[in-house]
């Protein structure tokens, strides 16, 4: 727009004036969206804007509160910010348009609207968000908010019923009397088991790219581990950051028996490696690598550097970690035990044996017996 367009359309400090803002949904792997910008002047003083019910707004909020599991992020945020956050998650549950916020802080709404989909997985049809500012004698008096919809709310209801389906499909074999730890050992192997890493694939940052799709990147992954997680009763978030390179990723925390672990689906995938600054297709035959299976921040650190908007729990047991549970973790040289793991390998038909060692002395020890 040129400086002279844009002095006529200020001409009138009195009317209002618009100024529509789109987000889009960051692309963990590929480039940003820059933010849209638009300006337009609004005539009607007196236009009335969508609102939302304090009834509305109370059912939201009760919802986010009576949960045992689920909604970390909300639970971090002052109050200001949760109501922020119980706006507009109403607004993109119901497919809202332009509806006016509570408040014109444009920080705390992205914020919010970040919190909201980290917290929700479900939200598979948002894209990214759309914010009009409006001022008057050029001082902002109000904000309303739209989401970027990928699809009409019947479209939605359609794919959300065969989400549905699929992730029962899923879970069927899960016993209901299962530990944590085996719960999320499961949804760990079976998502792993099931879906290919495709860069390309459609909808790659949502839950429907490995549900429907089988084919995903580390968002749709990590999003599709908590909803199957949050399924099964366990408290399960999103975790963002880079790894070596500097590569954008996601990948969960979950909450087992009172502790909190490291999940990374996407790297428990064997048939990848990541190189210096890239994923490499390696061998599709190696299935699955339990090192990112409930790990602590001690580890995780070595190749992931975390950059979240809210403060994560502490990762510090070793518990629930895969090698410990299955008896193959050592912190010492016990050859009878190596012994007994390959005896067992061996009555198992099992091509290999699988232990880790705890630093790098035993790991020697074992290299050089």
């Amino acid at each position: 727009m040129k400086a002279s367009d844009l002095q006529d359309l200020l001409k009138n400090d009195q009317q209002e004036q618009i100024e529509e803002i789109k987000v889009q949904e960051q692309v963990r792997e590929n480039t940003v969206n820059e933010p849209t910008i638009t300006v337009a002047e609004e005539t009607d003083e007196a236009k009335e804007y969508i609102t939302i019910s304090s009834a509305q707004l109370s059912e939201t909020d009760r919802e986010q509160n009576n949960q045992s599991t689920g909604f970390y992020v909300y639970r971090t945020l002052n109050e200001e910010e949760k109501r922020i956050y119980a706006e507009i998650l109403t607004i993109l549950t119901t497919f809202g348009e332009n509806v006016l916020l509570s408040t014109i802080d444009t920080v705390m709404i992205d914020k919010a609207y970040q919190s909201v989909m980290l917290d929700h997985p479900e939200i598979f049809y948002v894209k990214g968000y759309s914010i009009t500012k409006i001022t008057l004698a050029g001082i902002l008096k109000k904000i309303t908010l739209s989401g970027v919809y990928t699809m009409t709310q019947d479209e939605k209801k359609l794919k959300e019923q065969l989400i549905e389906e699929k992730a029962q499909q899923y879970l069927l074999e899960i016993s209901p009397d299962a530990s944590d730890y085996e719960k999320i050992k499961y949804v760990y192997e079976y998502l792993i088991k099931h879906t290919e890493y495709d860069a390309d694939s459609l909808e790659n940052q949502n839950i429907s790219s490995v549900l429907l799709n089988q084919r995903s990147v580390c968002q749709g992954y990590a999003k599709t581990t908590q909803f199957l997680a949050l399924k099964l009763g366990l408290d399960c978030m999103l975790a963002e950051g880079v790894v070596r390179g500097g590569q954008p990723h996601v990948w969960n925390i979950v909450r087992l028996d009172g502790q909190y672990y490291h999940v990374d689906t996407t790297w428990g995938d064997a048939s990848f490696t990541m190189s210096q600054d890239s994923v490499t297709d390696v061998d599709a035959s190696k299935g699955i690598n339990y090192d990112y299976l409930c790990i602590p921040d001690e580890m995780i650190k070595r190749t992931h550097e975390v950059q979240s908007i809210y403060q994560l729990p502490v990762c510090d047991s070793l518990e629930d970690n895969y090698y410990v549970r299955e008896g193959i973790y050592f912190e010492l040289f016990d050859k009878d035990r190596l012994k007994q793991l390959f005896e067992q390998a061996y009555q198992n038909n099992q091509e290999s044996v699988q232990l880790k060692c705890s630093d790098s002395e035993v790991y020697q020890e074992y290299y050089n017996y």
